[in-house]
């Protein structure tokens, strides 16, 4: 058994150039309760690429959650 959030509902996605790297960055809700928000961004050198969880992010790829 995973204790691992489960993600939900992904909206208001938002895709960058910078720096040469595609940027990624959506919200989701944790475990189906509205009240959870992650922000999650990640990174690719090219769109059709590998996408990674960015620098400095959680394995997941959240940078920012409410606690």
């Amino acid at each position: 058994m995973s204790l691992a959030p489960t993600f939900n509902s992904p909206h208001n996605p938002s895709t960058k150039e910078i720096d040469g790297k595609f940027v990624l960055c959506f919200i989701v809700n944790e475990n189906n309760d509205l009240k959870t928000q992650r922000i999650v961004m990640f990174v690719a050198d090219d769109l059709n690429d590998d996408w990674k969880p960015c620098d400095g992010a959680e394995t997941d790829g959240t940078v920012l959650y409410r606690a």
